[in-house]
């Protein structure tokens, strides 16, 4: 397995030319309240996300789905009216980086990913073992997503930190991040 540094995964994912399919391993403090929480600052997140990277396109990519739902609705009633063409709203945060993948926010960068999937979420205490979800529900952010797409399957766009990546597997490749992040992946049982 293949090893690199953030600034060396920021430079190869810099220099993409196209949009890839990956597997994106990320470590995360998750969104809690913090009033009455026994477990915040003391949980992390670990997901495995499948995911587009790269030259992707937000808007473009809700206007396919958008298209490929119309054409589905079609052939139950061939009189569905043609959908709109979407249009992004303004980021809430952040200033998109030209022509990367990437978006700055107070000196930091983070990865603009379309995720497919999440092929595994868990949560780790402080010394590495599980935490239920169930546990935590009470305190978790809610997230909203899509809601102006009008979709039945919305476009889900994450903005990963890129020190919270622990590894990304594509092209038959893995290559694992060296730790920078302020988690200590490697200490965690993942």
């Amino acid at each position: 397995m293949a090893t690199l540094t953030t600034a060396e995964l920021t430079t190869n994912l810099t220099s993409m030319d196209r949009t890839v399919l990956a597997t994106v391993r990320t470590v995360t403090e998750p969104a809690m309240r913090k009033t009455n929480n026994p477990f915040y600052g003391k949980v992390v997140k670990v997901q495995d996300l499948q995911a587009s990277v790269g030259s992707w396109s937000y808007g473009q990519a809700v206007n396919n789905r958008r298209q490929k739902e119309w054409q589905n609705a079609l052939l139950d009633d061939e009189n569905t009216p043609a959908p709109q063409d979407f249009v992004p709203a303004q980021r809430a945060w952040g200033q998109r980086v030209p022509n990367s993948p990437f978006v700055e926010h107070k000196g930091q960068l983070y990865v603009e990913l379309s995720v497919h999937n999440c092929l595994r979420q868990v949560y780790l205490d402080d010394k590495g073992n599980p935490v239920s979800k169930e546990l935590l529900e009470p305190y978790l952010q809610k997230s909203k997503d899509g809601g102006r797409q009008e979709l039945d399957n919305p476009v889900i766009l994450r903005d990963v930190k890129v020190e919270n990546i622990v590894s990304v597997t594509y092209g038959g490749q893995t290559v694992e991040v060296q730790e920078q992040s302020n988690f200590a992946p490697s200490k965690l049982a993942l």
